[in-house]
């Protein structure tokens, strides 16, 4: 089995039944854990892992995209296509006067699909290296090839409140309810419409604030002060095409569950996990299970302080609405 790497970024899909989780390993290889809902004898619909390899030759799944960044802040791509993963073409972009899209040193990133004219895109955000750290977003249609539509949420120097340098990043698709009022500015390379079409990204202020951003709009959740996330908090959001659900470390090293509704936050959970200090987080909604969420963490090996654990903890909600979420199972990763 993978040891993996302390403080390794983490993201997780699901395609059908199954889940997919990834992280770094302890020598720098990029490494796939697979899972799905099963029953247990108490439970019933829990995470269960399924086996884990590092990215390369393989016969798993259908196609599938993996963005990363390299020791020199490039981003790049690889992509599971005809039963293997292979390098994609992001590297090789003409970004400006240069190849290759570069980020800040300590960018996060974050991706998600949406539906645009027919095409499926997919949409990467991450940290640009100019003043106040910009997110910008780069796309891709699949079978064609990667695309600058323009830079999203440039922030000018006269914006109070920039995004936090190494902000934590998490994406989804847009919806009725979630999506930011857009204006037109003179300049604009796209229009309000069309921006309401990308996803939704949340991120945090250098206030510490938890804020939301689409096209060009990029605001503050207000009601979150209660909640006291940590400098740098890691985040990860899900959503059910009705209700928003953020996970966020706090000042206590605690996870948290809170329900995000017109820009307003309710406590769902709190206190549910302690995971290693600087640990990344990376929740998934299953796509046929919408009343399960997986949230993936690292913690300490146990009697081993020197290796780093993932866990997927699996929460079911009940009967009793939107913030009826209860905690089920944990289950390591290393058991698949």
């Amino acid at each position: 089995m993978p040891q993996y790497l302390p403080n390794t970024s983490l993201t997780s899909m699901s395609i059908g039944p199954r889940i997919f989780a990834y992280a770094q390993g302890y020598h720098g290889q990029l490494i796939e854990a697979q899972g799905r809902l099963n029953n247990t004898g108490e439970h019933a619909d829990v995470y269960y892992a399924n086996g884990q390899t590092s990215i390369g030759p393989t016969t798993r799944w259908r196609d599938k995209y993996l963005i990363y960044v390299d020791d020199e802040n490039i981003l790049h791509d690889v992509v599971y296509k005809d039963s293997e993963w292979k390098p994609g073409t992001l590297s090789q972009y003409q970004h400006g006067d240069h190849i290759g899209v570069r980020c800040a040193p300590y960018s996060k990133l974050a991706a998600a699909t949406v539906p645009i004219e027919g095409n499926t895109i997919i949409c990467v955000y991450y940290q640009t290296t100019e003043k106040h750290g910009p997110v910008s977003m780069i796309t891709f249609l699949p079978g064609n090839s990667w695309t600058e539509l323009t830079a999203l949420l440039q922030l000018l120097a006269s914006l109070r409140d920039p995004p936090l340098y190494g902000t934590s990043l998490s994406a989804v698709k847009p919806r009725a309810g979630i999506c930011l009022e857009q204006r037109k500015k003179k300049g604009d390379e796209i229009t309000a419409e069309q921006s309401k079409t990308f996803p939704v990204v949340y991120l945090q202020w250098d206030t510490h604030a938890l804020a939301h951003g689409q096209g060009k709009t990029i605001r503050p959740i207000p009601g979150l002060e209660e909640f006291g996330l940590s400098p740098h908090t890691s985040l990860s959001v899900v959503d059910d095409g009705t209700n928003l659900y953020c996970f966020y470390i706090t000042n206590a090293n605690k996870v948290e569950m809170i329900r995000i509704e017109q820009g307003q936050a309710t406590a769902v959970i709190d206190d549910i996990v302690s995971p290693t200090p600087r640990s990344a987080i990376a929740a998934v909604m299953p796509l046929q299970q919408r009343d399960r969420i997986i949230l993936f963490y690292q913690v300490w090996d146990t009697g081993d302080s020197e290796k780093i654990d993932i866990k997927a903890q699996t929460f079911g909600r009940g009967k009793g609405g939107a913030d009826d979420w209860q905690s089920m199972l944990t289950t390591d990763l290393m058991d698949g």
